[in-house]
């Protein structure tokens, strides 16, 4: 029974007194040593009772737990002695009974979610990372709560594979890290308005309650440190306190001690964590942060393709001369998907923009072989699409080239007021809506203007030097 008061322990000690005597009563004309006996049992009971510790806000007594029974659960039994004399059997003897408490078995555990590590970009905020942290004592207990964003250089976490910390730049830790409990309103998923509460309350060892989700949410440095491919661990750590003693804020945490005095101790009986010893009413769990980051390069290349006299046939950069502009956006193979928006390129004053492609194959003679030679696609269509991938199911410009109109008229790329512009996820021109990198079908697995790693698209056009 838990002491809650100056005042209930007086009324437990006048309700012993009044057994005592009883007992004094139905005794007294037995033997000198049973008297004793009993005496001295009940006068150990009594201290033992009042000497308990108020360690926690017991279940009720025979609760069965994943620690075993309740702690505070009292344990009572008695011997019976069967005798006879000459052969006659005698009244029973019953012993005195004995009473104690089951004592507090403190253990938690903590563990990673998912079992890989989460992928970041360089300067994300809020980054999440998620553990669960269990209850599997005999009591129901707090538990504060300390994440860690700085693993030291070279410590390790195997999910999968195995993650070493600052595997390629030094330093490069997750910072403004915060461990948050999930509140069961949207489980499943950090929601940053709901899963308020940095410490578990009066967590339950009762199975099928005694687990709760907890996220650790840290900001990602710049890339200056956060190069692609590389790992910053994280860990929490759980640390049992007394129940009712940790506000939700994380405050006001009593650690829980293992005490010395009679009545009912604490048993420490975790396991060492990830950062933690072996029975220290604690215990931990790693998770990692890897960068995924976009390896963007754009290239530019010219050629020229025709000029007013030798065609297609070793043409050379003279006024007249077509030449061919190639500007190729590209992403190395395992970064990670990034998002193109739009490209702009201003013609040099020296030069006109070639509405129709020209091939500058197939001209006839005239002024200028180039002026006449074949389209790529048709009159009017000056820019040409075409895509490189990495992915399992490519999307459609890899297959076919793309071609776009010239004019600013609402397609995905155009030339206007000297500049060549192309829209890959906005909308182009004096619409929105057409995109030279749409959204593709359910099972291609494309954004709008998403290029995966390894990816790469080409953007086309003519310019005629004057």
């Amino acid at each position: 029974m838990n002491i809650k008061s100056g005042e209930d322990v007086g009324q437990k000690q006048l309700l012993w007194k009044h057994s005592f005597n009883k007992r004094e009563k139905a005794v007294k004309n037995s033997s000198g040593w049973y008297r004793k006996a009993v005496t001295g049992l009940a006068l150990m009971a009594g201290l033992v009772f009042v000497s308990t510790p108020v360690l926690a806000q017991f279940l009720a007594g025979g609760t069965v737990t994943t620690g075993g029974i309740s702690a505070n659960t009292d344990i009572t039994n008695s011997a019976t002695l069967n005798y006879s004399i000459s052969g006659t059997a005698q009244p029973l003897i019953t012993s005195p009974s004995t009473t104690f408490k089951v004592d507090n078995l403190v253990r938690v555990t903590v563990a990673e979610v998912g079992g890989s590590f989460t992928a970041v970009a360089p300067n994300a905020t809020a980054q999440v990372t998620t553990f669960t942290v269990t209850n599997t004592g005999n009591t129901p207990m707090d538990y504060a709560l300390t994440p860690n964003g700085a693993i030291a250089s070279g410590q390790s976490v195997t999910l999968g594979v195995l993650l070493t910390d600052s595997n390629i730049t030094a330093g490069f830790d997750a910072t403004a890290c915060v461990a948050r409990v999930e509140n069961g309103v949207t489980p499943g998923s950090y929601q940053s308005g709901q899963d308020t509460a940095a410490a578990i309350l009066q967590l339950s060892p009762i199975a099928g309650s005694n687990t709760v989700t907890v996220y650790v949410v840290c900001n990602i440095p710049s890339a200056v440190t956060a190069t692609n491919g590389n790992n910053a661990l994280v860990s929490l750590t759980a640390t049992t306190s007394n129940n009712g003693t940790c506000a939700a804020n994380g405050t006001g945490c009593v650690t829980t001690t293992l005490p010395t005095s009679a009545g009912l101790n604490v048993v420490f009986a975790d396991a060492a964590g990830s950062d933690d010893a072996a029975r220290d009413g604690a215990h931990s769990a790693r998770d990692a942060y890897q960068v995924a980051a976009a390896v963007i390069s754009v290239s530019k290349t010219v050629t020229v393709i025709c000029d007013p006299f030798n065609g297609a046939t070793s043409p050379r950069n003279i006024p007249g001369a077509f030449v061919r502009y190639e500007i190729t956006i590209s992403n190395a193979a395992g970064a990670a998907s990034a998002t193109l928006t739009d490209i702009s390129d201003a013609l040099n004053a020296n030069t006109s923009f070639d509405p129709d492609q020209r091939l500058g194959t197939g001209g006839t003679v005239g002024a200028n072989l180039c002026t006449t030679s074949t389209v790529a696609s048709a009159v009017g269509s000056g820019f040409r699409l075409s895509c490189t991938s990495g992915a399992v199911t490519p999307r459609a410009c890899v297959a076919t080239p793309v071609f776009y109109t010239s004019a600013n008229d609402g397609d995905a790329m155009f030339f206007n007021a000297g500049t060549v512009t192309a829209r890959f996820g906005a909308g182009g021109g004096s619409v929105t809506g057409v995109q030279a990198l749409p959204a593709e079908a359910v099972g291609l697995g494309y954004a709008a203007g998403e290029l995966k790693g390894g990816e790469s698209v080409t953007i086309r056009f003519n310019a005629i030097i004057n």
